[in-house]
């Protein structure tokens, strides 16, 4: 920034920073649209719709199933398998809520019948053991 006149200078990191807001905005308001969107697109068979729908919400589906199960490579397998059913069963979304909610309720149920399927296992190994 050395020879640049100081109103140069803060003119431009204004105008960055304008150009950020605008953008970070913009983002917002696409993500919005966009998800209905790209359910639509999904439906209709575009696989890579799906593709952002899944980058876009992988982390927080995870983070619940880990919550619930307590267990990384579990709370994985779970996200996994929330993303399977999801691409599945899209048909039946009926977008009255939002996407995340749907995929939270599927990881939720999920994560709950693996602590039940794996509970049952442990009491069944423990009785083979006595």
């Amino acid at each position: 920034m050395v020879g640049f006149p100081l109103e140069s200078r803060i003119s431009r990191a204004s105008t960055a920073i304008i150009l950020e807001l605008i953008i970070d905005s913009s983002a917002f308001i696409l993500t919005i649209m966009d998800e209905t969107e790209l359910i639509k697109k999904t439906l209709q068979g575009d696989t890579s719709a799906f593709d952002i729908l899944v980058n876009e919400h992988r982390q927080k589906i995870y983070w619940h199933a880990l919550s619930i199960v307590k267990d990384e490579k579990a709370a994985e397998d779970i996200t996994q398998e929330v993303f399977l059913h999801s691409f599945q069963q899209l048909h039946s979304f009926r977008m009255q809520s939002k996407f995340s909610t749907w995929l939270w309720r599927i990881a939720h149920n999920l994560s709950l019948n693996y602590l039940k399927k794996h509970s049952v296992i442990e009491k069944e190994f423990k009785e083979e053991l006595l």
